[in-house]
Parts: C-alpha cells; structure tokens; sequence
C-alpha cells in the first residue's frame, strides 16, 4: 500500500487543487505525493509542495486518513490528508515535477461538482471545525477514470 500525504490549502472559500486528464475525464487532486523509504510523511508534504509548485509551507494538523482501491490497476493508497498554509510564494506547477494541467482554486461550496481526489469533500467542508474522533475515514467511493 503506498502512504500518500495530501495538503489542504484554503484561501478564502477556494481549495486548492491540481487538475488532471485521464482519458478526455478531469480529476482535481489536491497536491501531495508518495513517501519516500527513510521519509518523515510531513516531509514529504513540504518536499513534494516544493518540487511541483515552487512554494514553501508548513504543514498543520492532519483532518482525514482514508483509504482507496483501484481494483483495475490493483493498488491502494493511504491517504493522509493535512491542513497546510504557505509560507512563501505562489503555487506553480514545475512540469518537470508534475503532469498536471494547471492550478485550480475550486470553490469549496461547489466540490462535489468535481472529481477531488482523495474524495473527502464532506471532511473539507466541515473545516475548521473537524472533530479529532472523525480523522480515520476509513475505504472511501473514489471515482476511477
């Protein structure tokens, strides 16, 4: 199972996401990465922020663990997802990091319109008043592309 930490970065009511094309279908990840062996998991959160958008951060409280299978590409991912701030500059993407299409500040009212990968729309939206007992969510629906 790869450990895949996640940052949720709000400015105003806007989350901020990466969009992707899978097969002519988007999907809006919030930024993150996987592990490293040897790797602190906020490390690699403020490392991954780093190389794919030029931004320094530091990384807050942990709002959600969730869990997804793909049963076509026979993987699964624990997802760690952090309440994250920038520090210092503005998210770019390095393509030499990332495949993504763009940076895109999604309206958190509007997320289920969205593919958000990880799918933890509910746990965003009850920010910033997550309770500590409601973190591990457990398998979650993810919609594959």
């Amino acid at each position: 199972m790869k450990t895949r930490p996640s940052a949720i970065i709000v400015k105003g009511n806007k989350l901020l996401t990466l969009k992707y094309s899978y097969g002519g279908q988007l999907l809006f990840a919030l930024p993150g990465g996987n592990v490293e062996d040897n790797e602190i998991i906020k490390e690699t959160l403020v490392r991954e922020l780093q190389e794919e958008l030029g931004i320094q951060t530091n990384v807050l409280n942990i709002v959600a663990v969730a869990e997804t299978y793909n049963k076509t590409k026979k993987s699964s991912v624990l997802h760690l997802c952090f309440i994250t701030e920038i520090t210092a500059g503005e998210p770019i993407p390095n393509p030499e990091q990332t495949t993504t299409l763009g940076v895109e500040w999604l309206e958190i009212e509007k997320l289920e319109e969205y593919n958000l990968y990880p799918n933890i729309i509910e746990s965003i939206k009850k920010l910033p008043n997550t309770e500590i007992n409601n973190i591990y969510l457990g398998a979650i629906q993810q919609k594959w592309l």
